[in-house]
C-alpha cells in the first residue's frame, strides 16, 4: 500500500498533478452554461476540491510521517556513532539523552498524530470518500448531498493541517537538539584531533 501511496504523492506533487487540475478547473467551467450557473455548479468544484483535499491531507501526512522517521533514524545513527568515537577517544564529555515531552496532552496529541499518519488511515480516506459520493449519488447530488461531501471533509481537513503544523514543531525541536549535540560533540573531537596533531 505505502508503494500505491508514494506513487500519488508523486503525480499529485508533480506537473502532472497541476494539469489534473487545470483540466477539472476547465471542465467545471465548460458545464456551467449548461447548468445555468445554479448552486450545484458552484459546488462541484467545492465538492472536488473537498473530497480530493481530503485524501490529500492523509497522504501528505502519511509521507510526511515516513519522511521524518527516516531522517530522525539516520540522524540517530550519526548520534550513536559521535558518541562512540567521543568514548573511544577518552574525551569526558556525556550526551544526554533526547527525550520527548511526558506531558498527557503531548502523549495524547503523539498518538492521534501516529493514527493519522498511517497507511491504513490513508485508506480510511479513500474509502470514507466512495461512500460520500455513493450518498451524494444517492441524494441524486443535489445541494445538501454536496455539502454531506463538503462539510465534513474540510473540517477534517482542516483538522489535519494543523496536526501536520504540530508534528512538523516536533520533528524540528527534536532536530534541533540532535544538531546541536552533533554540532557540540564534533567540536570537541576536532580540538581533541587538533591537541594530538599539534
Amino acid at each position: 500500500m505505502l508503494k500505491w501511496i508514494s506513487k500519488y504523492a508523486d503525480i499529485i506533487g508533480t506537473g502532472l498533478g497541476l494539469i489534473i487540475t487545470v483540466v477539472v478547473f476547465v471542465v467545471w467551467l465548460a458545464v456551467g452554461p449548461l447548468m445555468d450557473y445554479n448552486s450545484n455548479w458552484w459546488l462541484i468544484i467545492g465538492t472536488y476540491t473537498g473530497l480530493v483535499g481530503f485524501v490529500d491531507g492523509f497522504v501528505m501526512r502519511e509521507v510526511y510521517f515516513s519522511i521524518t522517521e527516516y531522517e530522525e533514524s539516520k540522524l540517530f545513527d550519526l548520534l550513536e556513532e559521535t558518541r562512540e568515537l567521543i568514548s573511544k577517544a577518552g574525551i569526558p564529555l556525556e550526551l544526554p539523552e533526547i527525550r520527548e515531552n511526558q506531558t498527557i496532552s503531548f502523549k495524547i496529541s503523539k498518538a492521534i498524530n501516529y493514527v493519522c499518519s498511517s497507511q491504513w488511515a490513508v485508506l480510511v480516506s479513500v474509502v470514507s470518500v466512495v461512500v460520500l459520493l455513493l450518498v451524494a449519488t444517492a441524494m441524486k447530488w443535489t445541494v445538501t448531498g454536496q455539502l454531506i461531501c463538503n462539510t465534513p471533509t474540510m473540517i477534517i481537513e482542516g483538522f489535519f493541517l494543523l496536526i501536520l503544523l504540530q508534528a512538523h514543531g516536533w520533528a524540528d525541536e527534536k532536530r534541533r537538539k540532535v544538531f546541536y549535540q552533533l554540532k557540540t560533540s564534533r567540536e570537541m573531537l576536532y580540538r581533541f584531533v587538533l591537541k594530538r596533531c599539534n
